[in-house]
């Protein structure tokens, strides 16, 4: 069954032995979603199957874990300050670390700059392309100031000299090549962190895998645990350009900068899909999954060159499609959930999002399709 999604969206559909398939294509929309690895994904299935129990066990976990009672693997608490973020449970957690208060601030300051719509943190402002600029020139300083400081003088001179340049998200999404200095630069952060962080214990190693867990980015958890590492380096720049919405790429002569959010149609779909009851989404680089109860799995494509809208009826929608998406039906999937009934949940959840969209089968037939008029349905 296809579907197109805009902002722009199209789905399109099939069907195979014991499978029928749709596809959608969205588009663009004001949301990133960040990477996701597969523990965190399995963490937040478990979360899901277990509900308050889990938010119960993981404090529990962490209270074992401190008092050594335990040797519960670091990755299992990448989730800890998502799920407990409350000034007092976050207090909790950090009683007995040196700087604690400090520390408390810090997590508290990174938590209130983001919204937890899917499974990291995203950041609530969207900065202008010249506040995106000055805050990229002033983390590259920094950098350049501590590889001064320490004797690198190759990583020094390619930060200082950077160009920044302001482009949009789907220019550094293009990039494939990572041996660039930005990536040298991180990885000669990285290893300075590691050596300097005050960091012995398995609860130490696990409270660093929570900050990193909050939004899969290990300069906001440097910049929240720079209390307990002991390098003349200030992270706030860092937190400063994440919290504006920058992402950017550091490739030699120029750096590159944009505002992640604005080629995010991916967030708002993510978000869609939750709404409409899907008990698991995940992210890859350049894909989106979401498994319903009914053993409905729809697959989105985040990445396309053809923004074409295919169906044979396109109901006098035309629009330039973001995102392609497929949905799939394996057998008859458990009595109690109907794959039709998720399917219309996933038509009205994405007609919430004010995109235009066409759900069609095979392309040959149209179900779904929202225009200026609102969702109509022909099913």
């Amino acid at each position: 069954m296809p579907v197109a999604y805009g902002s722009w969206l199209s789905i399109k559909g099939g069907h195979s032995r014991n499978r029928q398939e749709w596809s959608i294509q969205r588009g663009p929309n004001p949301a990133l979603v960040p990477w996701r690895n597969n523990r965190s994904a399995m963490h937040n299935a478990r979360a899901h199957n277990q509900g308050s129990r889990m938010d119960t066990s993981l404090l529990d976990d962490w209270r074992a874990l401190v008092e050594g009672h335990s040797d519960i693997d670091k990755s299992q608490f990448i989730a800890l300050f998502k799920e407990h973020g409350q000034p007092h449970e976050v207090a909790t957690i950090l009683e007995g670390y040196k700087h604690a208060p400090e520390l408390a601030r810090r997590t508290l300051e990174v938590l209130a700059a983001g919204t937890l719509p899917y499974l990291y943190l995203l950041p609530t402002q969207r900065g202008t392309p010249e506040q995106l600029a000055a805050a990229t020139r002033r983390w590259l300083d920094v950098q350049a100031d501590f590889f001064e400081r320490t004797g690198d003088s190759e990583l020094m001179t390619l930060t200082r000299n950077a160009r920044v340049i302001c482009k949009p998200m789907a220019d550094l999404k293009a990039i494939d090549n990572f041996d660039i200095p930005g990536t040298w630069a991180s990885e000669a952060l990285g290893d300075a962190v590691r050596e300097a962080a005050d960091c012995h214990t398995a609860a130490d190693y696990a409270l660093f895998e929570a900050w990193y867990g909050i939004a899969a980015d290990y300069g906001l958890a440097w910049y929240i645990a720079a209390p307990l590492i002991a390098l003349d380096i200030d992270f706030t720049a860092y937190f400063e350009l994440w919290r504006l919405g920058g992402a950017f790429l550091h490739l030699g002569e120029e750096c590159w900068v944009a505002q992640r959010f604005e080629a995010s149609t991916e967030a708002a779909l993510a978000n869609a899909l939750q709404a409409a009851g899907a008990i698991e989404v995940t992210r890859t680089s350049d894909s989106l999954e979401a498994y319903f109860p009914s053993w409905l799995t729809l697959t989105a494509d985040l990445v396309i060159t053809d923004h074409t809208l295919y169906a044979e009826d396109t109901k006098q929608l035309d629009f330039s499609v973001a995102t392609r998406a497929s949905i799939r039906i394996k057998g008859p999937g458990p009595q109690e959930h109907s794959p039709m009934a998720d399917l219309d949940k996933i038509a009205n959840a994405i007609a919430r999002t004010g995109s235009r969209f066409v759900i069609s089968f095979q392309f040959e037939r149209t179900l779904y399709w929202q225009d200026a008029e609102g969702l109509h349905r022909d099913v």
